[in-house]
């Protein structure tokens, strides 16, 4: 069984285009006997779930589901929809997008469950074998006759009651297109003054985010305030008036969210312009930090979003991305000593621009890597807080096998610095040992 390090990434978009790609066609019938499994799963003897039901003593899957797990191994594989054939399209070896809710597990679903007549064509011949069920509007497959069909391994366990899922030897090039989510700010919930010069736009909040308007006359300081579950304070200086929105996270997690817009009057003597609190329930825990927002402000035509593609070309692990995105940034930057000797308190990194010099502080560097590492499917913080008493900020990221990883690029005062953030690490015990003790990490804000 093999033990190469795999990532899976954590990427997201709309659950409806899930529905475009699967839409069934149901023919009458009565369902099955069909039931959550109960049963675990390996992947090239990895841990990992998604949504599975059993039918008949067999364990049937979400093709996008099966696609999700083995993206990045030889038994890859794309998913797509012919509106011509009204059928699903597998494409053998084709590098395969994940998206958001692909291994989400929601509501138990298995009394919706009934045959489904839905086409599918492998490589463009009908895959006539592949007999699948429609539970909740999904087709779900048999493992075992997707592992036949699309070239991948399946066994199982007894004795630990473990599904195995075995792919071809030969990892393969993970995707490198930028996926960016796009903010907005629709209407559905809004908190506005008298006037409507200040806007506060929670409809997405579970897509981790709410966005912030003003049209405040003359050239106010405002500040937008948010304060999380966890009971900190986030405060972001903002000058724009103009009506556009901004996004600001929701990075505590689900729960009670406070969100205020003040101006400065004098000092530090400051009015209400709005305020809300709003409970927000996030989609996954990771969504704020998959998009962009205030600090991490980029968009798909953002330079270095698309210049991430080609830093990122050939490499086959979430690993290998973060250390190409760290080597590029780190030889191609130079520290602006100059800026960080005058820099002012609410000081916004302007992607276009530092990306325009390759030159920047510790900040601008965070950005830009951020932006790179989110668009390339790695959900990450942009950390600043404290080791000790020193200034110091850091980039963590998330993987299917590990969890956060923190400090994986860390920022320490002065240089730049790279930490294999892997169980097998070159760097060793002690290096591991040091990146994943929080003892070592004091961070104070998350981006």
């Amino acid at each position: 069984m093999k033990t190469r390090i795999r990532k899976l990434l954590s990427l997201l978009l709309s659950a409806a285009l899930v529905c475009c790609l699967f839409a069934a066609l149901a023919v009458p019938g009565a369902a099955a006997s069909v039931v959550r499994t109960s049963q675990a799963l390996k992947v090239d003897g990895v841990p990992k779930s998604c949504e599975i039901y059993n039918i008949d003593n067999s364990n049937y899957f979400k093709l996008r589901s099966i696609a999700a797990l083995l993206t990045g191994t030889g038994s890859q594989f794309d998913v797509g929809f012919d509106k011509g054939l009204n059928a699903v399209t597998v494409t053998t070896g084709a590098a395969y997008t994940p998206l958001a809710t692909d291994l989400a597990i929601g509501a138990d679903k298995s009394s919706t469950a009934v045959p489904s007549a839905q086409a599918v064509y492998i490589d463009g011949s009908p895959a006539s074998k592949l007999v699948p069920w429609n539970i909740g509007g999904s087709n779900f497959f048999k493992l075992r006759e997707l592992g036949s069909a699309l070239g991948f391994g399946v066994d199982y366990d007894s004795a630990s009651k473990t599904m195995l899922v075995e792919s071809k030897e030969g990892a393969q090039p993970l995707p490198t297109t930028p996926i960016v989510y796009a903010n907005s700010a629709p209407g559905t919930v809004v908190y506005a003054n008298k006037d409507n010069s200040v806007k506060i736009d929670a409809s997405n909040a579970s897509s981790g985010y709410v966005m912030v308007s003003s049209t405040v006359a003359g050239s106010p300081k405002l500040v937008v305030m948010v304060t999380g579950p966890d009971n900190n304070t986030y405060r972001y200086y903002y000058t724009d008036t103009t009506g556009v929105y901004q996004a600001f996270p929701l990075t505590a997690g689900s729960g009670s969210y406070t969100i205020g817009v003040y101006q400065n009057l004098t000092g530090t003597k400051y009015a209400t312009l709005q305020s809300a609190t709003i409970s927000a329930a996030l989609s996954y825990a990771n969504v704020p930090f998959t998009r962009p927002n205030f600090f991490v402000d980029y968009s798909a035509g953002t330079s270095c979003v698309n210049y991430a593609s080609t830093v990122c070309a050939g490499a086959t692990t979430v690993l290998e991305k973060i250390e190409k995105i760290y080597t590029y940034v780190v030889n191609n930057f130079t520290y602006d000593y100059d800026k960080a000797a005058t820099v002012q308190t609410g000081y916004r990194p302007v992607l276009e621009t530092v990306w325009a010099s390759k030159k920047g502080i510790c900040f601008d560097y965070a950005a830009v890597m951020t932006s790179m590492l989110r668009t390339q499917g790695i959900p990450s913080k942009l950390v600043v807080g404290y080791a000790g008493t020193t200034y110091h900020a850091w980039i963590s990221v998330f993987t299917e096998e590990t969890g956060w990883v923190e400090a994986v690029i860390y920022f320490n005062g002065s240089t730049w610095r790279f930490m294999d953030p892997t169980f097998a690490s070159t760097g060793g015990a002690s290096a591991n040992a040091y990146i994943t003790n929080d003892a070592n990490y004091s961070a104070k804000y998350m981006y």
